[in-house]
Protein backbone atom coordinates (compact mmCIF):
# COMPACT_ATOMS: atom_id res chain seq x y z
CA UNK A 1 0.00 0.00 0.00
CA UNK A 2 1.46 3.34 -0.60
CA UNK A 3 2.12 5.73 2.53
CA UNK A 4 0.15 8.60 3.16
CA UNK A 5 1.45 11.77 2.81
CA UNK A 6 0.32 14.96 4.43
CA UNK A 7 -2.02 17.49 2.75
CA UNK A 8 1.14 18.92 0.82
CA UNK A 9 1.92 16.03 -0.02
CA UNK A 10 5.19 15.83 1.81
CA UNK A 11 5.72 13.85 5.05
CA UNK A 12 8.26 15.23 7.75
CA UNK A 13 11.18 12.73 6.67
CA UNK A 14 11.27 13.84 2.76
CA UNK A 15 11.53 17.52 4.37
CA UNK A 16 14.20 16.91 6.89
CA UNK A 17 16.39 15.10 4.38
CA UNK A 18 17.22 16.34 0.92
CA UNK A 19 18.49 14.56 -2.36
CA UNK A 20 18.87 14.72 -5.90
CA UNK A 21 16.28 13.28 -8.00
CA UNK A 22 17.07 11.47 -11.29
CA UNK A 23 13.78 11.17 -14.03
CA UNK A 24 14.56 9.32 -17.05
CA UNK A 25 12.61 7.66 -19.73
CA UNK A 26 10.52 6.84 -23.08
CA UNK A 27 10.31 9.82 -24.62
CA UNK A 28 6.51 10.72 -24.61
CA UNK A 29 6.46 9.11 -21.04
CA UNK A 30 5.77 12.73 -19.07
CA UNK A 31 8.94 13.27 -17.81
CA UNK A 32 8.62 17.03 -17.86
CA UNK A 33 5.10 17.02 -16.68
CA UNK A 34 6.50 14.71 -13.60
CA UNK A 35 9.74 16.69 -12.75
CA UNK A 36 7.72 19.79 -12.63
CA UNK A 37 4.99 18.10 -10.17
CA UNK A 38 7.82 17.25 -7.77
CA UNK A 39 9.73 19.99 -8.03
CA UNK A 40 6.16 21.90 -6.82
CA UNK A 41 5.42 19.21 -4.10
CA UNK A 42 9.28 19.34 -2.83
CA UNK A 43 10.22 22.37 -3.31
CA UNK A 44 13.15 21.27 -5.70
CA UNK A 45 15.32 22.75 -8.16
CA UNK A 46 15.02 21.20 -12.18
CA UNK A 47 17.25 20.48 -14.55
CA UNK A 48 15.96 19.46 -18.05
CA UNK A 49 18.45 17.84 -20.42
CA UNK A 50 16.01 17.51 -23.06
CA UNK A 51 15.65 21.35 -23.03
CA UNK A 52 19.24 22.01 -23.40
CA UNK A 53 19.75 19.41 -26.33
CA UNK A 54 17.13 21.20 -27.79
CA UNK A 55 19.00 24.36 -27.59
CA UNK A 56 22.18 22.56 -28.99
CA UNK A 57 20.10 21.47 -32.26
CA UNK A 58 18.39 24.47 -32.36
CA UNK A 59 22.10 26.39 -32.59
CA UNK A 60 23.05 23.93 -35.39
CA UNK A 61 19.53 24.65 -36.94
CA UNK A 62 18.88 20.61 -36.76
CA UNK A 63 15.86 18.50 -35.43
CA UNK A 64 16.09 16.77 -32.69
CA UNK A 65 16.39 13.44 -34.56
CA UNK A 66 19.12 14.97 -36.64
CA UNK A 67 21.08 16.25 -33.83
CA UNK A 68 21.20 12.39 -32.58
CA UNK A 69 22.10 11.12 -35.69
CA UNK A 70 24.78 14.30 -35.50
CA UNK A 71 26.18 12.85 -31.83
CA UNK A 72 27.14 9.50 -33.07
CA UNK A 73 29.47 10.90 -35.64
CA UNK A 74 30.44 13.39 -32.67
CA UNK A 75 30.41 12.22 -28.83
CA UNK A 76 31.59 15.33 -28.07
CA UNK A 77 28.18 16.52 -28.20
CA UNK A 78 27.20 14.25 -25.36
CA UNK A 79 30.03 15.17 -23.53
CA UNK A 80 28.72 19.07 -23.30
CA UNK A 81 25.28 17.57 -21.77
CA UNK A 82 26.90 14.71 -19.39
CA UNK A 83 29.21 17.49 -17.93
CA UNK A 84 26.60 20.07 -17.10
CA UNK A 85 25.12 17.30 -15.33
CA UNK A 86 27.55 16.24 -13.63
CA UNK A 87 28.16 19.68 -12.81
CA UNK A 88 24.79 20.96 -11.14
CA UNK A 89 24.93 17.06 -9.13
CA UNK A 90 28.10 17.71 -7.44
CA UNK A 91 27.46 18.76 -3.84
CA UNK A 92 23.92 19.68 -4.74
CA UNK A 93 20.50 19.13 -2.25
CA UNK A 94 17.06 19.74 -3.86
CA UNK A 95 17.88 19.01 -7.25
CA UNK A 96 15.61 17.47 -9.74
CA UNK A 97 17.32 16.11 -13.63
CA UNK A 98 15.11 15.25 -16.22
CA UNK A 99 17.79 13.26 -18.30
CA UNK A 100 18.08 9.95 -19.78
CA UNK A 101 21.79 9.38 -18.31
CA UNK A 102 21.53 11.49 -15.18
CA UNK A 103 21.12 7.99 -13.32
CA UNK A 104 24.53 7.10 -14.29
CA UNK A 105 26.39 9.61 -13.56
CA UNK A 106 24.80 10.69 -10.35
CA UNK A 107 24.94 7.34 -8.27
CA UNK A 108 23.54 8.50 -5.20
CA UNK A 109 20.25 9.85 -6.86
CA UNK A 110 16.73 8.63 -6.07
CA UNK A 111 16.73 7.27 -9.93
CA UNK A 112 13.09 7.20 -11.26
CA UNK A 113 12.24 6.18 -14.58
CA UNK A 114 9.11 6.50 -17.14
CA UNK A 115 7.94 3.70 -19.44
CA UNK A 116 4.90 4.15 -21.87
CA UNK A 117 3.31 2.54 -24.71
CA UNK A 118 4.92 3.75 -28.15
CA UNK A 119 1.78 4.69 -29.57
CA UNK A 120 1.01 6.38 -26.46
CA UNK A 121 4.28 8.25 -26.70
CA UNK A 122 3.43 9.20 -30.13
CA UNK A 123 0.67 10.80 -29.79
CA UNK A 124 1.53 12.99 -26.42
CA UNK A 125 4.69 14.47 -28.27
CA UNK A 126 3.04 15.03 -31.74
CA UNK A 127 0.66 16.87 -29.73
CA UNK A 128 2.65 18.55 -27.23
CA UNK A 129 4.02 21.65 -29.94
CA UNK A 130 7.85 21.65 -29.20
CA UNK A 131 8.66 23.88 -32.10
CA UNK A 132 10.72 22.94 -35.18
CA UNK A 133 13.52 21.57 -33.48
CA UNK A 134 10.96 18.07 -32.56
CA UNK A 135 7.86 19.09 -34.86
CA UNK A 136 6.46 16.24 -36.23
CA UNK A 137 4.02 16.19 -39.72
CA UNK A 138 1.58 13.67 -38.48
CA UNK A 139 1.11 10.99 -36.09
CA UNK A 140 2.93 8.24 -38.18
CA UNK A 141 6.33 10.92 -38.47
CA UNK A 142 6.12 11.02 -34.74
CA UNK A 143 5.50 7.55 -33.88
CA UNK A 144 8.47 7.00 -36.95
CA UNK A 145 11.05 9.73 -35.56
CA UNK A 146 10.62 8.75 -31.53
CA UNK A 147 11.88 4.91 -32.29
CA UNK A 148 14.64 6.37 -34.36
CA UNK A 149 15.80 8.67 -31.64
CA UNK A 150 15.50 6.09 -29.13
CA UNK A 151 17.32 3.51 -31.15
CA UNK A 152 20.24 6.31 -31.96
CA UNK A 153 20.32 6.97 -28.35
CA UNK A 154 20.33 3.61 -26.72
CA UNK A 155 23.04 2.49 -29.09
CA UNK A 156 25.06 5.61 -28.53
CA UNK A 157 24.79 5.34 -24.66
CA UNK A 158 25.28 1.36 -25.06
CA UNK A 159 28.86 2.54 -26.36
CA UNK A 160 29.69 5.69 -24.85
CA UNK A 161 29.13 4.19 -21.34
CA UNK A 162 28.20 0.56 -21.50
CA UNK A 163 24.78 1.29 -20.14
CA UNK A 164 21.52 -0.27 -21.03
CA UNK A 165 18.56 2.87 -20.60
CA UNK A 166 16.33 -0.63 -20.97
CA UNK A 167 17.08 -2.38 -18.08
CA UNK A 168 15.24 -1.87 -15.15
CA UNK A 169 17.28 -2.64 -12.41
CA UNK A 170 18.87 0.37 -13.11
CA UNK A 171 16.48 2.50 -11.26
CA UNK A 172 15.06 2.56 -7.73
CA UNK A 173 11.44 3.20 -9.05
CA UNK A 174 9.63 2.77 -12.37
CA UNK A 175 6.05 3.33 -13.50
CA UNK A 176 3.93 2.92 -16.75
CA UNK A 177 2.42 5.96 -17.58
CA UNK A 178 0.54 4.61 -20.39
CA UNK A 179 -2.92 5.24 -18.67
CA UNK A 180 -1.88 6.37 -15.51
CA UNK A 181 -2.41 10.03 -14.14
CA UNK A 182 0.59 11.77 -13.60
CA UNK A 183 -0.79 13.00 -10.09
CA UNK A 184 -0.67 9.19 -9.16
CA UNK A 185 2.84 8.82 -10.25
CA UNK A 186 3.97 11.63 -8.48
CA UNK A 187 2.19 10.35 -5.43
CA UNK A 188 3.61 7.02 -5.36
CA UNK A 189 7.50 8.10 -6.32
CA UNK A 190 7.14 10.69 -3.37
CA UNK A 191 5.83 7.17 -0.85
CA UNK A 192 8.98 5.21 -2.06
CA UNK A 193 11.71 7.83 -2.18
CA UNK A 194 10.67 8.25 1.61
CA UNK A 195 11.34 4.81 2.17
CA UNK A 196 14.18 4.83 -0.03
CA UNK A 197 15.67 7.70 1.93
CA UNK A 198 15.34 6.05 5.09
CA UNK A 199 17.18 2.91 3.77
CA UNK A 200 14.33 0.41 3.72
CA UNK A 201 13.41 -2.12 1.04
CA UNK A 202 10.37 -0.57 -1.36
CA UNK A 203 8.76 -1.80 -4.41
CA UNK A 204 10.53 -0.88 -7.53
CA UNK A 205 7.75 -1.63 -10.26
CA UNK A 206 4.68 0.19 -10.28
CA UNK A 207 1.51 -0.26 -12.42
CA UNK A 208 -2.07 0.56 -13.25
CA UNK A 209 -3.79 -2.23 -13.09
CA UNK A 210 -5.38 -1.48 -16.53
CA UNK A 211 -2.27 -1.23 -18.24
CA UNK A 212 -1.00 -4.96 -17.91
CA UNK A 213 -2.32 -7.87 -20.01
CA UNK A 214 -3.53 -10.97 -18.92
CA UNK A 215 -1.66 -14.57 -19.66
CA UNK A 216 -4.30 -16.71 -18.18
CA UNK A 217 -8.14 -16.25 -18.19
CA UNK A 218 -10.07 -15.09 -15.30
CA UNK A 219 -12.02 -17.98 -14.00
CA UNK A 220 -12.52 -16.84 -10.52
CA UNK A 221 -14.41 -13.93 -10.84
CA UNK A 222 -16.95 -14.59 -8.03
CA UNK A 223 -13.67 -14.03 -5.69
CA UNK A 224 -12.96 -10.31 -7.27
CA UNK A 225 -15.12 -8.05 -5.47
CA UNK A 226 -14.59 -9.43 -1.67
CA UNK A 227 -10.72 -8.78 -2.37
CA UNK A 228 -12.06 -5.34 -4.20
CA UNK A 229 -13.72 -4.07 -1.42
CA UNK A 230 -10.60 -5.01 0.76
CA UNK A 231 -8.34 -2.26 -1.61
CA UNK A 232 -10.79 0.16 -1.57
CA UNK A 233 -10.63 0.33 2.29
CA UNK A 234 -6.52 -0.53 2.89
CA UNK A 235 -4.89 0.03 -0.52
CA UNK A 236 -3.15 -2.63 -2.36
CA UNK A 237 -0.38 -4.55 -0.71
CA UNK A 238 2.42 -4.81 -1.44
CA UNK A 239 3.53 -7.96 0.14
CA UNK A 240 0.25 -8.80 -2.70
CA UNK A 241 2.95 -7.11 -5.51
CA UNK A 242 1.78 -9.29 -8.99
CA UNK A 243 4.58 -11.02 -10.92
CA UNK A 244 4.91 -9.73 -14.60
CA UNK A 245 7.05 -9.84 -17.25
CA UNK A 246 7.84 -7.58 -20.39
CA UNK A 247 7.53 -8.23 -23.70
CA UNK A 248 9.05 -5.31 -25.85
CA UNK A 249 6.97 -2.33 -24.73
CA UNK A 250 4.11 -4.38 -22.54
CA UNK A 251 4.32 -5.74 -19.47
CA UNK A 252 1.83 -9.31 -18.54
CA UNK A 253 0.63 -10.96 -15.49
CA UNK A 254 2.56 -13.95 -15.03
CA UNK A 255 1.08 -14.37 -11.21
CA UNK A 256 -1.61 -11.66 -9.95
CA UNK A 257 -4.20 -12.19 -12.13
CA UNK A 258 -7.25 -12.53 -9.27
CA UNK A 259 -5.36 -9.55 -7.61
CA UNK A 260 -4.97 -7.36 -10.79
CA UNK A 261 -9.19 -7.63 -11.90
CA UNK A 262 -9.66 -6.76 -8.07
CA UNK A 263 -8.04 -3.59 -8.73
CA UNK A 264 -9.30 -2.60 -11.71
CA UNK A 265 -12.73 -2.83 -9.60
CA UNK A 266 -11.72 -1.03 -7.02
CA UNK A 267 -10.26 1.49 -9.25
CA UNK A 268 -6.49 1.48 -7.72
CA UNK A 269 -4.12 4.02 -9.55
CA UNK A 270 -0.93 2.33 -9.92
CA UNK A 271 0.00 -1.53 -8.37
CA UNK A 272 3.13 -2.94 -7.11
CA UNK A 273 4.36 -5.22 -9.36
CA UNK A 274 7.83 -7.94 -9.26
CA UNK A 275 9.41 -7.78 -12.82
CA UNK A 276 10.08 -11.31 -13.14
CA UNK A 277 12.00 -11.54 -16.59
CA UNK A 278 11.59 -9.73 -19.88
CA UNK A 279 12.02 -9.94 -23.77
CA UNK A 280 15.19 -12.56 -24.39
CA UNK A 281 16.01 -13.35 -20.59
CA UNK A 282 13.83 -17.40 -19.24
CA UNK A 283 11.47 -16.94 -16.51
CA UNK A 284 12.18 -19.00 -13.70
CA UNK A 285 12.31 -22.64 -13.92
CA UNK A 286 10.78 -22.23 -17.81
CA UNK A 287 13.04 -22.76 -21.29
CA UNK A 288 10.24 -20.06 -22.52
CA UNK A 289 11.76 -16.35 -22.46
CA UNK A 290 9.43 -13.37 -21.48
CA UNK A 291 8.79 -12.65 -24.99
CA UNK A 292 7.71 -16.31 -26.05
CA UNK A 293 6.15 -16.86 -22.61
CA UNK A 294 4.10 -13.68 -24.32
CA UNK A 295 3.77 -14.31 -27.92
CA UNK A 296 2.03 -17.89 -27.10
CA UNK A 297 -0.31 -16.63 -24.09
CA UNK A 298 -1.21 -13.04 -24.77
CA UNK A 299 -3.36 -13.69 -27.19
CA UNK A 300 -6.28 -11.04 -28.77
CA UNK A 301 -9.47 -13.54 -27.74
CA UNK A 302 -8.08 -13.67 -23.79
CA UNK A 303 -7.42 -9.71 -24.02
CA UNK A 304 -10.93 -9.54 -24.78
CA UNK A 305 -12.37 -11.74 -22.90
CA UNK A 306 -10.64 -10.23 -20.03
CA UNK A 307 -12.07 -6.68 -21.08
CA UNK A 308 -15.58 -8.34 -21.12
CA UNK A 309 -15.07 -9.44 -17.41
CA UNK A 310 -13.47 -6.59 -16.16
CA UNK A 311 -15.70 -4.17 -17.78
CA UNK A 312 -12.91 -1.87 -19.83
CA UNK A 313 -10.83 -1.31 -22.62
CA UNK A 314 -7.43 -1.80 -22.90
CA UNK A 315 -6.22 1.52 -24.26
CA UNK A 316 -3.55 -0.07 -26.53
CA UNK A 317 -2.98 -3.69 -27.20
CA UNK A 318 0.54 -4.82 -27.81
CA UNK A 319 2.63 -4.03 -30.68
CA UNK A 320 3.46 -7.65 -30.80
CA UNK A 321 0.04 -8.56 -31.81
CA UNK A 322 -0.37 -6.31 -35.09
Amino acid sequence: MVPVTNEGGVSQTMTERRTVITISGDLGSGKSTLRRLLARKLDYREFSAGELQRQMAAERGMTSLEFNEHSEQHPEMDGVIDTEVQRLAEGASKLIIDSRLAWHFVTEAFRIHLTVHPLEGARRVHGSQRGAVEGYRDFEDALDGIRKRRLSEDARYLALYGVDTTDLRNYDFVADTTVSRPEATAEAACSMMERWLRGETCTRLWLSPRGVYPTKDLLQIASVEPLAADMRANGFREEGAVDVLRADESYLILDGHLRTAAAIAAKIALMPCSLVAWNDHRLPGSSSTAREYALANCTRPRLEAWERANHFRFRYYPSFLT
